[in-house]
This record gives C-alpha cells, sequence and structure tokens, in this order.
C-alpha cells in the first residue's frame, strides 16, 4: 500500500503543462510560409517586421528542428541560400505569443532551438 501512495505522489510531483509546442499547431510554424514585412500572424505568433532591411520570414530556407518550416532573419525569401542577411544593416524585429500560465504551476522552462 505505501508503494502504491508514493508512486502516485511522484507522479504528481513529475507532471508537466506544455503551454507551447514546436510539433504541433500550438507553437509550429507549419501552416504556411510568410515572407513579408509588415506585421502578420503565423501559428498564434505575432511578427512586426516593420519596414526593415533585415526581418523574420517563416519559410524552409533554412532548415527546421521539427516540422520543414522555420522561423528565421533574411533579406529575402528567394535564392540560394535563402537565409541570406545584411550585417552591415540596423533592423529591429521581434516576434511573440501570448501565453497564460496556469495558476499554481511551480516552475517554468522555456527553451528553443536556435541555429546561427
Amino acid at each position: 500500500m505505501y508503494r502504491i501512495g508514493l508512486s502516485l505522489l511522484l507522479g504528481l510531483g513529475w507532471a508537466q503543462t506544455i503551454l507551447v509546442d514546436g510539433t504541433s499547431n500550438a507553437g509550429s510554424f507549419e501552416s504556411a510560409n510568410v515572407c513579408n514585412t509588415g506585421t502578420f500572424t503565423a501559428d498564434g505568433w505575432t511578427v512586426v517586421n516593420g519596414s526593415q532591411t533585415n526581418y523574420w520570414v517563416v519559410h524552409t530556407g533554412a532548415g527546421a528542428h521539427h516540422g520543414s518550416r522555420a522561423i528565421y532573419i533574411s533579406t529575402t525569401c528567394s535564392g540560394t541560400p535563402s537565409h541570406n542577411y545584411n550585417v552591415s544593416a540596423t533592423s529591429v524585429v521581434h516576434f511573440y505569443r501570448d501565453v497564460t500560465l496556469p495558476a499554481g504551476e511551480p516552475y517554468m522552462t522555456i527553451s528553443a532551438w536556435i541555429r546561427v
């Protein structure tokens, strides 16, 4: 009886809540290729590029860790490789996603695959 109770308590202690998942539509960039300036939404992410020289692109050009598409900085979606950027240009761009953290979650882990 003690072993069952202890196992249940340990199982509860290691449970995790995944809020954004790069392997599903709850965080991946798999729904479409998006290559433009301005502001757009892709799979729940808001991308703010403005009219910058280097901007965020959702496409297959830079490879992906999960699926076939990723988000990356580029000056264009065409050419080889398609993930070129102008190191002489100053560009301020960002992307984000609103996430509601569940009440009572004691810890949070954030991870991302970054290719340089």
